[in-house]
């Protein structure tokens, strides 16, 4: 696994609390990652309404994923 196929996921709760998903570890491979977004976008807490971000970093700490909250309550896309 070389440092551009590791990634680490964060996410931000409503009371604005970051955490990083630990889930699988820390450093997660892509298909890894793929999952902790997917879990953290579309699962129960989501629904319930208590995440606010997610995010997924590369090591150089460049983002590469990012979802908000919108006005609707639910997380989307965020585009550069």
């Amino acid at each position: 696994m070389g440092m551009g196929d590791v990634y680490k996921v964060m996410v931000t709760f409503n009371t604005g609390v970051e955490h990083v998903d630990d889930v699988d570890g820390e450093w997660k491979t892509t298909r890894q990652a793929t999952r902790a977004i997917e879990r953290l976008c579309h699962g129960p807490m989501a629904k319930m309404g208590l995440i606010s971000e997610v995010k997924a970093v590369n090591p150089l700490d460049l983002v590469v994923f990012h979802a908000r909250k919108g006005d609707n309550g639910r997380l989307a896309m965020v585009r550069a």
